[in-house]
């Protein structure tokens, strides 16, 4: 599915803000806390540019992030205390973006969490897994609360 929506030249877009930003800017400053990015942490008004189509995937930290990567403006428990990191897919289209949300309610949406994180952000009865994070074109340490899967998969 990832390579299908590559070779037709649709990236998928993670931004996290006040807007859904459906570009490759990464949209800079969006009020989550520095988003980890591999082994590191983005700067201010930075995202983290997820390739996964390479194997290992790469992380990298940018203002713009390059096509295909996706662009990771939160990306776990980073949203500070009254908010969550949801990912979903726009409507009509393959695009998946992450933004900071009060919560994650709504069809094709998911709470995204980190598989290395001390503190996931996720609920007791709902644990972060990962074995539908393809579903969302992510790889570990990525997950969902409770390890929703995209968009009818």
């Amino acid at each position: 599915m990832r390579l299908f929506a590559i070779a037709f030249g649709v990236a998928v877009v993670l931004a996290c803000g006040g807007s859904v930003n459906s570009g490759l800017d990464g949209g800079g400053d969006s009020g989550a806390a520095a988003v980890q990015c591999g082994a590191s942490s983005c700067a201010s008004g930075e995202s983290c540019c997820v390739d996964v189509t390479q194997q290992p995937q790469s992380f990298t930290c940018a203002t713009t992030c390059p096509w295909p990567a996706d662009t990771l403006g939160c990306a776990g428990n980073d949203c500070g205390p009254t908010q969550v990191c949801c990912v979903f897919q726009l409507q009509d289209s393959t695009d998946v973006h992450s933004e900071c949300r009060p919560n994650c309610l709504g069809n094709d949406v998911a709470q995204l969490c980190r598989m290395d994180a001390q503190n996931t952000g996720c609920p007791a009865n709902a644990p972060c897994e990962n074995s539908n994070i393809d579903t969302w074109w992510l790889d570990t340490p990525f997950g969902t609360c409770g390890d929703a899967s995209c968009c009818g998969f």
